[in-house]
């Protein structure tokens, strides 16, 4: 889900201190980090498969996972 940039927003954080300015910057990392998380949640095999079909990707590598 896209982040909605409001210009409520806007105008509230012109007046953070950088300290304000770095937890809303890491509140949305955080937010955008656990999206692409959950949509990208895939298990150790279908990663290993996936593997296989990229270019450069041999047998010795796969192995060492």
């Amino acid at each position: 889900m896209a982040y909605k940039f409001t210009r409520a927003i806007y105008k509230r954080i012109k007046k953070y201190d950088k300290e304000d300015m770095e937890e809303f910057i890491r509140s949305v990392y955080l937010k955008g980090f656990n999206d692409a998380h959950r949509e990208t949640d895939i298990s150790k095999d279908q990663a290993k498969e996936k593997l296989k079909e990229v270019k450069g990707f041999g047998k010795k590598l796969y192995q060492r996972l």
